[in-house]
């Protein structure tokens, strides 16, 4: 059996009117590692291990990825995806995820990306229906390898949710 976590990267930098700092170059602020830091801690107690973490290229989701490898489910291997670049093909990323053995990963990604990834893994089409809140994760299982419209959703917990679980860990 698969299962997949995925995890909207944390409150980042607004990007600069003038353009000055690429999209890609945008950083988590304190107050997003702060939140994102308990969040990890409430996923793990959802979670305790995973088998790997993988992240978005772009900084603000390999740094909420360093913080979901500190406090959050012990990682196994880590690995920076470009499958969850902004854009990138949700199929060909299930597909991807497919040809490993069968595992529990943990994906940091972007909106609106990760809410079609979820769209065409529940359904098979990539059409989101949701909205993926900064810090929210989501668990989809596959009883085979991961295909468009093979995922079940296991469970939801919004940042907020995550957050109190923390602090219940206590």
């Amino acid at each position: 059996m698969w299962e997949l976590i995925l995890v909207r990267h944390a409150i980042a930098e607004d990007p600069p009117d003038d353009g000055s700092l690429p999209d890609a170059q945008r950083a988590l602020t304190a107050k997003g590692r702060e939140r994102m830091q308990a969040g990890a801690q409430g996923l793990r107690q959802s979670i305790n291990a995973c088998d790997q973490l993988l992240s978005s290229p772009l900084l603000r989701a390999r740094q909420t990825a360093d913080i979901l490898a500190e406090h959050g489910p012990r990682p196994g291997a880590r690995a920076v995806d470009e499958g969850l670049s902004p854009g990138a093909d949700p199929t060909r990323f299930l597909t991807d995820l497919a040809s490993g053995p069968a595992s529990r990963s943990i994906a940091v990604g972007h909106e609106p990306d990760l809410s079609g990834l979820v769209a065409l893994a529940l359904t098979g089409q990539p059409r989101a229906f949701m909205h993926f809140k900064k810090g929210g994760a989501l668990a989809l299982g596959f009883a085979g390898p991961p295909a468009p419209g093979g995922a079940v959703l296991q469970w939801y917990l919004p940042a907020r949710v995550l957050r109190t679980l923390a602090r219940c860990e206590r």
